[in-house]
């Protein structure tokens, strides 16, 4: 029995031995007189398993280096003078954490005055107490963010979730400094340029610092709006997401220290693809506990503040958990120091706080602390800003968007006037109102933070310009627009925090000024007007347009206000728009209404004329864009003098992000807008040269004694919009090809709901119409006209509108209709007639029949099948006594005048004879081939 026990025993000390054998740390001797000389040798030898690295002599690092991630702990240490000596250049970087251990450095190093980069990659690590630092350090205890996608490949989500992914972490980790030289020191992220990702640190962090020096002279002080230097902070990059506590108890520092830190620069594309930050809370949201508790350590005159967060005119968050700060006796603090919790706001309904212990010497300047040693205070809240919009709230075009922008201009302003305020910009350049294209505002990052984490007094929103080429061309966006602008405005104005909200207008921009001054520009000021007389009291218009026109005008591109792409103002022109906000929401006596005098009549004369002439015939202006601004909302006609020969401003359409086709644009919000040509003192008459392929008539609209000519190679399109519409007899067009009229609209294919590249639809709602109307075509030279819709040439699944008005339609004797066209040459156009069209026909191509409704051609399988059955309204036409072409009445199939049983059956027959030679499918809306469903809808139409 005893030898039983005793092998027994035997059998378990070899387990155990073999267990300490197996469990022995790795030990890697590198350097002088070493087998292995390279630190990545060093590190390759260790085969994952952790350990320990001795380095003996000076071991030289040339080359950036990634260690993997150990599966044990990780130390290197010295023996024999040891140190590592980093090359220019080089980054020193910690893969990514998985796992609990510890990296500890606890050796000399030296390297470049500039500073080595050390990414801790959310491990544990220790800088040791022989960490002594020849040159400086730049240690950022997360990652080196990934770059989001470019604009073009902003969608692909499989790629940016991995990225974004990489720059999160979801373990707990904690950092010791014993000693070193930290030109910057935080546990967080580093985004090296404005497209990098924004991760988070969502999960408990530990800073504990006992020796060491940290920072540099930073480029503000404590009461500068625009605190963009960093160099102590717990965030860095990052989204400090969870609980951290920074004990500090001894070291010293030259720079302000931070617990949640300026984020960086931001831009579309790091918000767009940061989804998974912005998936949930648990990453976008400061909502931890953070504890600062100081029981040692120098600061000094450059420290200037210890701040629960750092301000700028940037993404600015809330911390939203108890924010506790410590400074006890022993710490060795500089007089002036500020110590500051203005971020510090909880959730409503939450019992968190910002509370001061405060037991030094020193004095200091204590901001918004619920309770200060003891005492509780009244904390003055500052007024948040939050300033929303695109690449022209973002500051594209500047020089640094973080002091040029307007929101980094208005907070320097209301800063230096002694306003108590938080600006924050939330643009996102490329970005739109409407969902098309991956660049839908509300998709992003700034946007969820805006909402969510910034509780605003006021709200300065300027979006939309980037909707141009969208509502510019279609009615049916235009709708969506309304839509979703309104419900933009909503979620802010609902906001229990805030007070006002301004809808803002773009600025005249050069490239696209018709479209952004006359479409985006109504669509918001009438939509956020709706919502006022409803009973939206937070919301003010300030239509910004108004005020800047006259300086984006002077000069244009490289002029005045606006940069090389005629689009993005620079520097002083971002002071120019912020000047014009401020003026609306911020100046003592609000500046809100047109500065100019209306006028009804408004000479244009491009060679003599001056961007800020009177708009008379003594004093003409030089662009139609100041004529539309002068104009007479009030009065019953508006008429624009052209003084010799107009070329379009907007002569370039290929800047970034511009989507559909160019096209002119009357005034939505004038009653009748009349174009006139005079002579000029060299007997030359008025012309108009145009650069737009489509001419969207928006109100009553006139032209006469003009020559319109059209730049293209194509036709020009007008489309009246079932407006008055009225072509005198001294229109005339000149042009490559003959002009093509329509009273209705362009009609597109109705949206996919799916799609954010549709940017071009209609829906039968937004093309139809109930107005009474006359439309007289007295002069120039069509292909041909319709008094109705038409649908867009590749527009296959295009809707039907209807039109449920009386209308009066006169083709005058000296109009030309060309020939050449014989299924689009019609009275009604591609829609339902449920009203009344009275057509007079003085002019026609010869030769082509005059046909009661257009064609319905080029439609596929999917689209809406047409019911001949909905046109109950009646077509009325009488030629003149110069027009001898045949009249076709659609369904009228025995051409006797009239749809009658006859005809059904006629119809009838076809099916079971099938069609004759004979068949003209013009008399029966150009059906090749018949069914009984045709016979069952003639019969509805001859019964009628």
């Amino acid at each position: 029995m005893k030898k039983v026990l005793f092998a027994s025993l035997i059998t378990i000390l070899a387990m155990l031995l073999c267990v300490n054998i197996f469990a022995a740390e790795t030990n890697v001797d590198v350097g002088e007189g070493q087998a292995i000389t390279s630190l990545d040798d060093a590190i390759a030898a260790l085969d994952g398993n952790g350990g320990t690295i001795t380095v003996h002599g000076t071991v030289a690092v040339l080359n950036s280096l990634t260690i993997p991630e150990q599966s044990g702990n990780l130390t290197i240490i010295a023996a024999d003078g040891g140190e590592l000596n980093f090359a220019s250049g080089v980054e020193l970087t910690f893969a990514k954490n998985t796992n609990a251990n510890t990296i500890t450095l606890n050796l000399p190093v030296t390297t470049v005055t500039s500073g080595l980069p050390i990414f801790g990659g959310f491990n544990s690590i220790v800088f040791g107490k022989n960490f002594e630092v020849t040159g400086t350090i730049k240690f950022f205890g997360g990652v080196d963010a990934a770059t989001g996608a470019s604009v073009s490949t902003i969608t692909d989500a499989e790629v940016n979730e991995a990225n974004n992914l990489i720059a999160i972490t979801t373990l707990p980790y904690s950092i010791t400094v014993e000693n070193g030289n930290f030109a910057i020191f935080t546990a967080g992220n580093l985004r090296r340029a404005k497209e990098c990702i924004y991760g988070s640190i969502a999960a408990k962090l530990e800073v504990t610092i006992n020796g060491g020096t940290f920072g540099t002279h930073v480029n503000y002080s404590a009461n500068d709006p625009l605190k963009t230097d960093r160099a102590i902070s717990l965030s860095g990059m990052s989204i400090l997401a969870d609980d951290a506590t920074l004990t500090i108890n001894g070291g010293t520092f030259n720079s302000p220290i931070y617990a949640s830190a300026f984020i960086g620069t931001h831009y579309t594309t790091a918000s767009a693809c940061s989804q998974v930050t912005n998936s949930s809370k648990d990453y976008y949201a400061t909502d931890g506990n953070i504890t600062i508790t100081i029981n040692g350590g120098k600061f000094t005159n450059d420290c200037i503040e210890i701040s629960a967060a750092q301000t700028a005119a940037s993404l600015n968050r809330l911390l939203r958990g108890n924010y506790t700060l410590t400074i006890g006796e022993n710490a060795e603090l500089a007089d002036g120091i500020v110590l500051d919790a203005t971020q510090v706001k909880a959730y409503e309904g939450e019992n968190k706080a910002a509370t001061l212990s405060y037991t030094n010497s020193a004095t200091v300047v204590a901001k918004n602390f619920d309770t200060a040693t003891g005492c509780k205070n009244t904390v003055a809240e500052p007024t948040r800003i939050a300033c929303i919009g695109d690449s022209l709230t973002q500051g594209t075009g500047s020089s640094n968007f973080n002091q040029y922008s307007y929101p980094a201009q208005l907070y320097t302003k209301l800063a230096e006037e002694g306003e108590y305020v938080i600006v924050s910009n939330y643009g996102c350049g490329g970005t739109k109102v409407t969902d098309f294209q991956g660049m839908y505002y509300r998709d992003g990052l700034a946007y969820t933070l805006s909402v969510n984490e910034t509780d605003p007094d006021i709200v300065l929103l300027c979006l939309g310009v980037n909707d141009r080429g969208i509502v510019g061309n279609t009615v049916g966006p235009r709708d969506l627009f309304r839509k979703e602008y309104a419900s933009l405005l909503t979620s802010y104005t609902d906001l229990e925090s805030t007070e006002e909200v301004y809808a803002i207008t773009p600025p005249y921009v050069y490239e696209y000024g018709v479209e952004v001054g006359q479409i985006v520009r109504y669509l918001q000021k009438t939509t956020a007007q709706d919502l006022i007389d409803n009973g939206n009291t937070e919301l003010t218009v300030i239509d910004m347009y108004q005020f800047v026109w006259k300086q984006g005008l002077n000069g244009q591109k490289n002029g005045e206000m606006l940069g090389s792409d005629g689009l993005h103002p620079h520097d002083t022109g971002y002071g120019i728009m912020m000047n014009a906000i401020y003026n609306g929401a911020f100046a003592e006596e609000k500046l809100l209404t047109n500065p100019m005098t209306p006028r009804s009549d408004i000479y244009i004369d491009q060679a003599n004329g001056t961007t800020d002439g009177a708009g008379t015939a003594d004093n003409p202006i030089k662009h139609l864009t100041v004529a539309y601004e002068m104009a007479d909302r009030n009065a019953d006609v508006v008429t624009i003098h052209f003084v010799g020969t107009y070329t379009d401003d907007n002569i370039n359409y290929k800047a970034e992000n511009y989507t559909g086709t160019p096209s002119n644009n009357t005034p939505m919000d004038l009653k009748k807008i009349r174009y006139v040509g005079e002579t000029d003192a060299n007997g030359n008459a008025g012309k108009w040269l145009m650069s737009s392929k489509y001419f969207l008539i928006n109100c009553d609209t006139e032209f006469d004694n003009i020559t319109v000519k059209y730049n293209g190679n194509s036709a020009l399109y007008y489309f009246g919009g079932f407006n008055n519409v009225k072509f005198g007899e001294g229109f005339n067009t000149e042009s490559r090809r003959y002009a093509i009229f329509c009273a209705g609209h362009n009609v597109y294919a109705d949206k996919d709901e799916n799609s954010v590249s549709d940017v071009r639809f209609t829906t039968a709602e937004s093309v139809s119409s109930d107005k009474d109307i006359t439309v007289e075509i007295l002069g120039g030279k069509f292909l041909f006209v319709i008094a109705g819709n038409r649908h867009y040439g590749t527009a296959t699944q295009a809707l039907y509108g209807t039109y449920s008005g009386d209308m009066t339609f006169t083709v005058g004797e000296k109009a030309f209709i060309s020939n050449d066209i014989d299924q689009e040459n019609a009275i009604c156009g591609m829609n339902y007639l449920t009203g009344s069209i009275n057509a007079t026909i003085n002019s026609w191509g010869k030769g082509v029949p005059i046909r009661e409704y257009s064609a319905i051609t080029k439609k596929s399988a999917l689209a809406e099948y047409y019911d001949e059955t909905k046109n109950t309204g009646k077509v009325t036409i009488t030629c003149g006594e110069n027009v001898d072409n045949a009249i076709i009445r659609s369904g009228d199939l025995n051409a006797d005048g009239q749809i009658s049983i006859a005809d059904t059956i006629t119809l009838l027959k076809y099916i079971v004879n099938g069609l004759p030679e004979e068949y003209d499918s013009r008399y029966f809306y150009d059906r090749t081939s018949v069914n009984l469903i045709h016979v069952v809808r003639s019969l509805k139409i001859a019964v009628r």
